[in-house]
């Protein structure tokens, strides 16, 4: 895949939906917009027109050639590769260690989320939720490819992202800093329903398969997991991320801005 997962430096953004929300971002870097021939719907014509009026680099390919610049993405018609800033380039760990204390920040931390998707839908969640930044595990991990940024439904350009090359020793700063840290796990004792959040928070959710590592477990000042009603164990990553997050928020509301610890 040409997502330039490498250095993240850019990221391609795929589908009609997602390409016109992120059209409308200001100060964004536009590389390259690619249309297929032969469009039929007024929908992507409009866009394509759109494309032209503001001057952005654009060309018109065959869909085969769209199947493989986003590794067979459903790209529907359109795909537009942007740049990203450079890890951490506005906002970092230490940055975030700094305001914590002085903000009741929320982060969000994802270690080795395998699937594009869920990390693109955990991303929605977290701007929807106003998170203040998110950690993402650069190695191991589902990168910021075509198939999160469409998953992702433009948060990608809103949310914060940090490429953590170790996320335990993220963690470890954060926790100095005075962030409570929480890790999500199903087997927990506790249930989200029965944490007073604290903030600054941090929240971290582990890979689909396995759930957090043992080492991201030491770092956790908790572990806390969602109420099951029904019969099945447990619930997606990206789902459960969105529940975890209104909930601190809901709590936040509740007790003030800057929450306490019960």
């Amino acid at each position: 895949m040409k997502d330039s997962e490498k250095d993240m430096r850019t990221v391609f953004v795929c589908g009609l939906h997602s390409c016109a929300h992120a059209l409308r971002e200001p100060d964004v870097e536009w590389l390259n917009v690619w249309f297929a021939n032969g469009l039929r719907s007024s929908a992507l014509l409009r866009l394509r027109d759109e494309v032209h009026n503001r001057g952005l680099p654009c060309r018109s390919v065959p869909r085969r050639e769209l199947d493989r610049i986003s590794g067979f993405a459903n790209h529907q018609g359109v795909l537009m590769e942007r740049s990203l800033p450079a890890p951490g380039a506005q906002v970092d760990i230490a940055t975030l260690a700094i305001r914590g204390q002085q903000e009741p920040l929320l982060v969000l931390a994802l270690d080795h989320l395998q699937d594009p998707h869920n990390l693109g839908a955990c991303l929605r969640s977290a701007e929807a939720a106003a998170v203040d930044a998110v950690l993402v595990s650069r190695r191991r991990s589902a990168g910021l490819s075509s198939a999160a940024a469409k998953a992702a439904c433009g948060a990608m350009e809103h949310v914060p992202v940090l490429l953590e090359t170790d996320i335990t020793a993220s963690l470890a700063r954060l926790c100095k800093a005075g962030f409570w840290i929480a890790g999500m796990a199903d087997e927990a004792e506790k249930s989200i329903w029965e944490c007073s959040f604290s903030f600054p928070q941090v929240v971290v959710f582990g890979s689909e398969g396995r759930g957090l590592r043992r080492a991201v477990r030491t770092r956790c000042d908790e572990l806390l997991h969602i109420p099951m009603m029904g019969q099945v164990e447990n619930l997606n990553v990206s789902v459960a991320c969105g529940i975890t997050l209104y909930e601190i928020r809901r709590q936040q509301a509740f007790n003030g801005r800057d929450g306490e610890r019960g």
